[in-house]
This record gives structure tokens, C-alpha cells and sequence, in this order.
């Protein structure tokens, strides 16, 4: 069976007309997201065990909410021309272990919280920055996240709201949903002195200390220069092979 591994890296060619409900940041440093991709996906081969081949979604787009379109038409069309399994990746993410995802998991996950853990609409709330999509999910589920990207995207939350959906209707427990090791959320560390947050972090990531994370991810729409400074050290450290030509 094929595996895949997706991220998105794609040029907002146009002016946000979205105020507030698009981080301005994301639209703007484009040489930045460039390098914080080339460490995220120099840590995922290192890292990421089994055999899948990597796809890269760039075209340009208008606006983010293009990007979020984007997104889920070009995976429901991966998934669904062949029997697959998908880890989508944001360009933020960094591996920092040993680490097999793929065909460890039936249903579509996310792995852990984001902030803030509970809205109107989830108990648990989700952050899909890292997700699973088996090849064993409901199809009808993916024909519905189309539908819903094309029909219905108005705030920025509202993508993750689509992924949290799926989610929760597969019967699925929070204890088997939640795995933070794999999606240890690093919203607000932007340096390697601050023990205090740290500690402040592995309280909010269900008690799991960054040192026994093996999936990161760093939140670069809070800071991108300082994320990518942070993944770079850590890739160094980790004698990860980054090509910076």
C-alpha cells in the first residue's frame, strides 16, 4: 500500500481581505516558510520510519483560505485514486525521533489539543496540524470535507472545526485519540532558556516533557523567525542532513 507524506508550502499572491481572521504573518515571509520547510521535511526523512514518498502542494493561491481549499481537494484526490494512507504535516512540524505512523492507526487522527482545548462545538478540541487520514476512513467523510472547503470557510478555525468533525464521529475515545508524543504543541516556546514555560507546556501537552516528544510542532503563525531559529539548533543537534543550498 502507498504512503504518503503531504505538506503545503504555497505563495499568498494576494492582499488578505480577511482582517483578523487570517494571522497577517502567514502571508508575508515567504523566504522564512521556505527554510522552516526545508528543516521540516529534512526531520521528517530523517525521522519518519517506513517506506512513502513525499508530496509537496505549492501551487500559488489568492488567499489562506485558498491554500485551505486547496488542501483538502488535492488529498481527498489522493486518497481517493488509490488505496492510501496520508500524514499531512504542517510546514512547522519537526520530528526529533524515531518514528512509525503509518499503518499504526485505522481511524483519522490528530493526536493532540490545541488552544484552546475546549469551543462551542468540541469537548476536545483538536489542533490539525499533524493528520492521519488511513486508508481505512469513511469516504464519506473525506466527499464531505470538499464539500464543506468549498461551501463554507469563513474564519480562520473554521479548517480545524472540519477536521474535528470527522474526528469525533468515528466512535473514538479520547483516551485512544489523544497521543501527545506525536503532536507536542510548542505554542508559545520561542528559546531554549525559558525553563519556566517549558515546564508551563509539559503540564498543557497532558504531562509529557518535550524531552520524550517525538513530533513537534512549533506554531510559526505566533513567530516564524524564532520557530525556524529553534528547528534549525535542534536539527543540528540532532545531526539531522539539511540542505541549505
Amino acid at each position: 500500500m502507498k504512503n504518503y507524506v503531504v505538506q503545503t508550502l504555497c505563495q499568498v499572491t494576494g492582499n488578505n481581505t480577511a482582517g483578523d481572521l487570517v494571522p497577517q504573518d502567514m502571508a508575508k515571509k515567504w523566504e522564512t516558510y521556505q527554510a522552516v520547510q526545508n528543516e521540516s521535511y529534512s526531520s521528517i526523512k530523517h525521522f519518519l520510519e517506513g517506506d512513502w514518498e513525499y508530496v509537496l502542494l505549492s501551487e500559488p493561491c489568492e488567499h489562506m483560505f485558498d491554500v485551505f481549499k486547496q488542501n483538502f481537494t488535492k488529498i481527498h484526490k489522493l486518497w481517493t485514486e488509490q488505496e492510501c494512507n496520508i500524514l499531512f504535516c504542517g510546514l512547522d512540524v519537526q520530528f526529533v525521533k524515531p518514528t512509525k505512523i503509518f499503518g499504526e492507526f485505522d481511524k483519522f487522527l490528530m493526536f493532540n489539543y490545541t488552544d484552546p482545548k475546549t469551543t462551542e462545538n468540541f469537548k476536545h478540541n483538536f489542533n490539525c496540524d499533524i493528520r492521519y487520514y488511513p486508508s481505512t476512513m469513511s469516504k464519506e467523510w473525506m466527499d464531505w470535507t470538499v464539500n464543506e472547503a468549498m461551501h463554507n470557510l469563513k474564519i480562520w478555525d473554521d479548517e480545524q472545526d472540519v477536521h474535528n468533525y470527522i474526528m469525533w464521529d468515528q466512535d473514538i475515545s479520547i483516551e485512544e485519540a489523544v497521543r501527545p508524543h506525536l503532536a507536542w504543541q510548542g505554542m508559545g516556546i520561542t528559546n531554549f532558556t525559558d525553563l519556566q514555560r517549558f515546564e508551563g507546556h509539559r503540564i498543557w501537552n497532558n504531562g509529557v516533557p518535550v524531552t520524550d516528544a517525538h513530533i513537534i510542532h512549533w506554531h510559526t503563525s505566533r513567530g516564524a523567525e524564532n520557530r525556524l531559529q529553534i528547528m534549525s539548533a535542534i536539527n543540528e543537534h540532532n545531526e539531522v542532513p539539511v540542505n541549505h543550498d
